[in-house]
């Protein structure tokens, strides 16, 4: 099953900013979001040191983009990298 794991927090500015380039891929994947104030169990989980935290899940493969890493370029190729395999 193809996941796409929102980790964000309602006072982090880069995480609402990063909202529309997320549902960009609501075609292609489950987008689940994540409160790391809320949802600390799921949070501690995945280990979420940062926000915002993107995890995307395709099968066995797991691509992990945390704060700066994050903007349409770096979504764009990882998105396609993991479709083609």
């Amino acid at each position: 099953m193809k996941k796409l794991l929102q980790f964000k927090a309602s006072w982090c500015a880069p995480c609402s900013l990063l909202q529309p380039l997320i549902d960009k891929y609501s075609n292609l994947y489950d987008i689940i979001s994540y409160d790391v104030d809320i949802d600390s169990e799921i949070t501690q989980k995945y280990k979420i040191k940062s926000v915002p935290t993107i995890i995307i899940i395709d099968e066995e493969e797991e691509v992990r983009l945390v704060g700066q890493q994050i903007n349409k370029q770096s979504l764009d190729e990882n998105v396609k990298v993991i479709i083609k395999k």
